[in-house]
């Protein structure tokens, strides 16, 4: 990307107008706590952010949404660019301050959306980008012609920053004014990162779904499994797995009329007696006089 900084510990304006660097595997990179705003015109990205999965997408052509995000790496993580096709425009600007800035900012606030940026390891929002942030972006791409004649570049890059700090000025304010209507994108991710979970297990309950298989099958780290799993769901993904395959067993029980060894097998259960134990503790019947239950409805139907 093309850009340029202020100083190391000021600002960083960076913006790609064209199609973006093909790479067919994942490149990940180690990334220093930062403060970032991302403009998206046309085109998006997918990347993780140590395992929180970012998915922005602006559109194509005139059909294309701008979106904006505000990202808060409060501390380092690693960044990881999923393989792109390289045959797609991608219009972005990125701005990038070090994290104590936030808390010039923050301090004469009372509370206020801007200060949740400071709490927890990465906290970002993403939201569509007004009419008056996309024409800030196209002037950052295009600047006025006497700029980019000038034979001061450094005046450029001073019309390039001093647009981009408008551009975060606006996007600080929308953001504060439409907190309702914007979507945090580390609860988005967390319902995302447990909906995977939950799917992986649904369709493979035969196999041996230990924590360390479920992290690798899904991309999912082992602590994010344990933590975010029951905050959904409200079960531990122990608790989860036990309840399907129970609920797996007693529906071959009653629909094929299962002998219970075999369905204490299915669900996971090498005892037949604590099978029929858990059995009557979920579905208050011992799972032979739910067979015997199920047989007249057989019949009749």
């Amino acid at each position: 990307m093309a850009g340029f900084q202020m100083s190391p510990t000021f600002a960083n304006v960076a913006f790609l107008d064209g199609k973006p660097k093909h790479h067919t595997g994942i490149v990940a990179q180690e990334l220093s706590p930062c403060f970032q705003l991302l403009l998206f015109l046309e085109g998006g990205q997918k990347f993780y952010l140590d395992d929180m999965l970012f998915d922005i997408d602006a559109g194509r052509g005139c059909r294309s949404q701008p979106q904006i995000a505000i990202i808060q790496r409060n501390k380092s993580c690693t960044l990881r660019s999923l393989p792109n096709h390289g045959d797609s425009i991608l219009r972005k600007i990125k701005l990038s301050l070090p994290v104590d800035w936030l808390q010039t900012v923050t301090d004469a606030q009372d509370g206020g959306i801007l200060k949740q940026f400071q709490n927890g390891q990465i906290t970002s929002y993403l939201w569509q980008a007004n009419c008056d942030m996309v024409q800030l972006g196209e002037l950052i791409i295009n600047p006025p012609p006497q700029f980019q004649e000038s034979n001061a570049p450094e005046s450029l890059r001073l019309y390039r920053l001093a647009k981009a700090m408008e551009l975060l000025s606006l996007a600080c304010m929308d953001l504060t004014n439409r907190q309702h209507q914007t979507r945090p994108l580390e609860k988005v991710h967390i319902y995302n990162q447990a909906e995977r979970v939950r799917s992986y297990v649904v369709e493979n309950l035969h196999a041996d779904l230990t924590i360390e298989t479920l992290s690798r099958e899904t991309g999912t780290s082992k602590r994010s499994i344990q933590r975010n799993f029951k905050h959904q769901f409200g079960l531990t993904v122990s608790d989860f797995i036990r309840k399907q395959r129970l609920e797996k067993a007693r529906q071959a029980i009653e629909n094929q009329g299962m002998p219970i060894g075999q369905a204490a097998f299915l669900a996971g259960y090498n005892n037949q007696s604590s099978f029929t134990n858990a059995f009557k503790q979920t579905y208050g019947s011992t799972p032979k006089n739910w067979r015997r239950k199920a047989e007249p409805r057989k019949s009749g139907a």
